[in-house]
């Protein structure tokens, strides 16, 4: 099985943005774990919308480079 980069963007209700960086096993799998996480929070401020994004847009969104 080959692993595979995943960069998440989470967007919460007061505007704030968030970026993470993962490498899974399977993509699809750990997205819909993401998303079900987030948008089942006990407070709605804490609710996101998740958000797959490129490398570059991670890179944006952080500053960080990625090799």
């Amino acid at each position: 099985m080959n692993s595979q980069d995943v960069y998440l963007q989470m967007t919460f209700p007061n505007g704030s943005v968030s970026f993470s960086e993962h490498t899974v096993y399977d993509k699809q799998k750990f997205v819909d774990s993401k998303v079900k996480y987030f948008s089942t929070r006990d407070k709605p401020e804490d609710n996101a919308t998740v958000s797959v994004v490129t490398r570059q847009d991670y890179q944006r969104g952080t500053g960080k480079k990625v090799f």
